[in-house]
């Protein structure tokens, strides 16, 4: 992009978001230690929008804020509903990570949980802030561990050394160039803003 192009209206960047978090298969977690001590590291993942996708204040990652998740399980259930045949609706995911149990980015998420994602280059920016949590393979709903393993062609849900983190999304922001800097956040606390 050069200072000539205009910048992509908020809508059109929420597409190209979701679009690399459904089609790429790898991206940037960077966690703290309880000192401080920085850690980034690229792990696969998944978009998980099956469903099964709940967020760490028990809401649902079904509610956008758009009037169709109301905090309650019947709230999350209908707005699940209105989602696609998984259940959820594209926009209404969480990111699904795996990683040995030993390395830091697993132990840096206990008991915190903050996580900062990264997908893209330095031209085409997408960062995800979010809560995660780890899930014990046999804890993992079968819908997620599948998509899991068919997106990835891998499938540690047995393997006791891996744990999952799923991750849900608080804060996402995108751009490309400076001029897109001004608009670049695109989910607040949870919430969509287009």
């Amino acid at each position: 992009m050069n200072d000539h192009e205009s910048p992509r209206s908020r809508a059109r960047r929420k597409q190209d978001v979701l679009a690399r978090l459904e089609h790429d298969e790898d991206l940037w977690v960077a966690t703290a230690s309880t000192d401080g001590g920085p850690c980034l590291v690229p792990l696969s993942f998944l978009w998980d929008t099956t469903g099964d996708s709940r967020d760490r204040d028990g809401r649902g990652a079904a509610n956008t804020g758009t009037g169709t998740g109301t905090g309650t399980r019947a709230g999350v259930a209908a707005a699940a509903g209105a989602g696609t045949e998984a259940g959820t609706a594209p926009d209404r995911g969480t990111v699904l990570l795996c990683t040995c149990r030993t390395n830091p980015t697993a132990r840096n998420l206990t008991p915190g949980g903050r996580v900062r994602l990264s997908l893209g280059h330095t031209r085409d920016v997408v960062l995800v802030d979010g809560t995660a949590e780890v899930v014990e393979g046999h804890d993992l709903p079968p819908a997620s561990a599948d998509a899991f393993a068919a997106k990835l062609a891998w499938d540690p849900r047995d393997r006791p050394a891996w744990v999952y983190l799923r991750v849900t999304p608080r804060t996402v922001k995108a751009w490309r160039e400076e001029n897109e800097l001004a608009e670049r956040e695109l989910m607040r606390d949870g919430v969509w803003l287009v």
